[in-house]
């Protein structure tokens, strides 16, 4: 039983003897899992969480060309800043929630969904600058300094997750 539903059992009245057989009911009735299927599906999560997530940052990179293509750079850099943010909490979210990773597994997935995400995102900012070329918008954009902001925006929040966990 955790240590804060003891001190306020104990805070209201409840003396020790009774807690300990509360602790020791719940414990009792705990579910084991014997077959280790809850750590096996947890990889599976893991790993079906970094793929979705690599299709999403794909899948934003289409999503900016047009918008490189008709929007200034510091309207781009806003929206590439919201939308790093929004997903990066939604990675945070994702591998907060997976139990039993190991320190392993978030550190392959802090540098394998940012990377993947600067080459999609550098990608689509070449591509948009090329069809800004043929088309003669002449609204070009630094790819190396969207991509970058990207990746920033996106493992703040996972940072800030692991520095308020602690």
């Amino acid at each position: 039983m955790k240590k804060k539903i003891k001190e306020n059992l104990i805070k209201k009245g409840w003396n020790h003897a009774e807690v300990s057989r509360v602790e020791s009911s719940f414990a009792a009735h705990k579910v084991h899992d014997k077959s280790n299927s809850k750590a096996n599906l947890n990889r599976l999560v893991y790993w079906m969480a970094l793929l979705i997530i690599s299709i999403c940052n794909f899948g934003i990179a289409l999503f900016l060309i047009p918008f490189l293509m008709v929007l200034g750079s510091a309207f781009s850099t806003v929206i590439v800043l919201t939308l790093g943010a929004i997903f990066g909490m939604l990675f945070a979210f994702i591998i907060k929630d997976i139990e039993n990773l190991e320190r392993k597994h978030h550190i392959f997935a802090m540098i394998f969904i940012p990377l993947i995400a600067l080459i999609n995102i550098f990608i689509m900012v070449e591509a948009a600058n090329f069809f800004d070329r043929f088309i003669q918008i002449n609204m070009q954009h630094n790819p190396w300094i969207l991509s970058s902001l990207y990746v920033l925006a996106f493992i703040i929040p996972y940072f800030i997750y692991n520095i308020l966990q602690r």
